[in-house]
């Protein structure tokens, strides 16, 4: 996160805060969008609101607030404070903290520029277009469009991971019904024949005394643990799909992204050479955002975006090049790149449902063997026992 100053051709200065890691981009994206850059310094301590975890479903519903709210003709200040009365108490805390900033005499997407916990970098390039355009209640209405399909989808993939979670869960539980139930009685059973145990039946008896003795410390990790994914899901979810195996998938969820991203961006009358430098902002993997860079100096330089997407490029599919080379020579862009995110997106879907069909029934065997080779080697020792009894 970086706080700039700037001063523009016509000399006005703006000073704000954007919510970019990375120093090159950072200087990129202040120098596209407000001018020659006076200060660009690093932010250490992010500042903080009042809770810090805003989600895609808070901005959707804000901003579709203010789109239908601006589009009856309502001042910004009025509208803000009509959102305001909302019952989620961090809409309410945005909403004032904005209303006191625009009251002062900033703009709209500097006084959001100056809130970076809730208002990203697409929001306030998209308010800023819309401010110039005046067509600030549509931009505002877009935003609200992306955000929400951004959260559905975004819905949809934990809801593909949930099952083998179920089935995870699952097996840990017949586990520990086995090591508190039957794993004593079987202990009872070789103390009884004096029968030698085996190393696994050893070993699974030192573990399940250790947690009779200390039950109150694993189920004190065991809840601190699931506190922690449940605070750090969304960054569990992205290192997942970064996994090798998963890695295609990811770079279908990315693609979408970016197709959405620049299909609004597109439609708010920003030109492509910034949509593109905006866009891939959101692409959080440094090869393909430097080929989006690339894209972007070839498209400033003049080349012609059929040509500039005929070479080699790895991050775009096959059907999206189609959708926008068709786009680029009918003038129509960015309802191609809708188009062609939402059957990408069709096509993501269906794959994970396969995915999900596939790996279930893996995990139970995965499951029933492991449990099986516990059994198995419990009671082996106590069979061989009665077999080596005489007969009568």
């Amino acid at each position: 996160m970086y706080q700039y100053r700037t001063i523009d051709d016509k000399g006005h200065r703006e000073s704000g805060i954007v919510n970019i890691d990375d120093y090159a981009q950072a200087v990129e994206y202040v120098r596209n969008n407000y001018g020659m850059i006076l200060q660009l310094q690093e932010i250490k301590n992010k500042p903080a609101l009042s809770g810090d975890n805003y989600t895609d479903k808070q901005r959707t519903y804000f901003f579709k607030q203010l789109g239908t709210i601006l589009q009856s003709g309502i001042t910004i200040l009025e509208g803000l404070a009509i959102i305001a009365e909302s019952k989620d108490k961090k809409i309410a805390h945005i909403c004032k903290q904005l209303s006191v900033r625009i009251a002062n005499g900033l703009s709209v997407s500097h006084a959001m520029s100056e809130l970076p916990e809730f208002f990203t970098d697409l929001c306030i390039t998209l308010v800023r277009a819309g401010e110039e355009s005046g067509e600030l209640p549509n931009i505002a209405k877009q935003i609200a469009e992306y955000y929400y399909k951004k959260d559905k989808l975004g819905s949809y993939i934990e809801r593909a991971a949930i099952y083998p979670m179920v089935v995870l869960v699952a097996g840990i539980g017949v586990l520990l019904l086995f090591l508190f139930v039957v794993l004593p009685n079987v202990g009872n059973v070789y103390a009884t024949l004096r029968a030698p145990q085996g190393g696994m039946l050893s070993g699974l008896l030192l573990l399940q005394k250790f947690l009779t003795e200390w039950w109150y410390v694993v189920a004190g990790i065991i809840l601190l643990l699931a506190y922690f994914v449940l605070q750090k899901r969304n960054l569990l979810l992205h290192l997942i799909l970064r996994l090798p195996m998963l890695k295609e998938l990811y770079k279908e969820v990315l693609e979408i992204r970016f197709c959405k991203l620049l299909a609004l961006l597109l439609n708010s009358g920003i030109s492509i050479i910034e949509a593109i430098g905006s866009a891939a902002l959101a692409v959080d993997d440094e090869h393909y955002y430097m080929e989006l860079q690339r894209l972007k100096m070839a498209l400033s330089r003049g080349e012609d975006l059929t040509t500039v997407l005929e070479q080699e490029n790895t991050f775009f599919s096959p059907v999206v090049k189609g959708f926008m080379v068709v786009g680029s020579r009918t003038g129509n862009l960015p309802q191609l790149l809708s188009d062609a995110a939402a059957l990408r997106e069709e096509v993501f879907e269906a794959k994970l449902e396969r995915s999900k069909e596939f790996l279930s029934p893996i995990l139970l065997l995965v499951v029933a063997l492991f449990i099986g080779v516990i059994v198995i080697s419990i009671m082996q020792p106590i069979f061989n026992l009665f077999e080596a009894l005489p007969m009568y």
